[in-house]
């Protein structure tokens, strides 16, 4: 399951751009009919404010109309400084969700993360769900692998 959900305590800390009927809370929603939408300008980005530190070792996005997408992580109590998790050019795929995919060897780190939508396909790009599949870190208590509350 979803780390990266609402009910877990999970917020949207900053977003670059806002609309009522498609905040950046939909992405921690669990709904893929629900999306948080740009405004049509590049870059566009949103924070993920985890309640706890987390290890992750998996981060999948469900998004539309994203050219190059781009993932940071921040392990401090403020989101302050970021480290790059992943840059990555994402093919044409029409009015169908892209699904993508990172898997980590080695467990990482993060309080934070930042969602960067560097270019689209369109002017208008939608990111419908950020998955985080890991663990809260040691003395964090709460989420277990699987998303689950303990």
């Amino acid at each position: 399951m979803n780390l990266a959900l609402a009910s877990n305590g999970v917020a949207i800390n900053t977003a670059t751009s806002s609309d009522e009927q498609f905040p950046a809370s939909n992405v921690l929603d669990g709904n893929y009919k629900t999306f948080w939408l740009t405004t049509g300008m590049y870059p566009q980005e949103f924070i993920i404010a985890f309640p706890k530190p987390i290890q992750f070792k998996t981060i999948k996005t469900f998004t539309k109309s994203v050219k190059r997408i781009s993932v940071m992580r921040c392990e401090k109590n403020l989101p302050v400084s970021f480290e790059d998790v992943y840059d990555n050019n994402l093919e044409e795929n029409g009015n169908v969700i892209q699904e993508e995919a990172e898997e980590f060897q080695t467990a990482q780190m993060a309080r934070y993360l930042k969602v960067v939508i560097k270019e689209g396909w369109e002017e208008f790009a939608s990111v419908h769900m950020v998955e985080v599949r890991g663990t809260v870190a040691e003395g964090g208590g709460g989420m277990s692998m699987d998303g689950a509350m303990s």
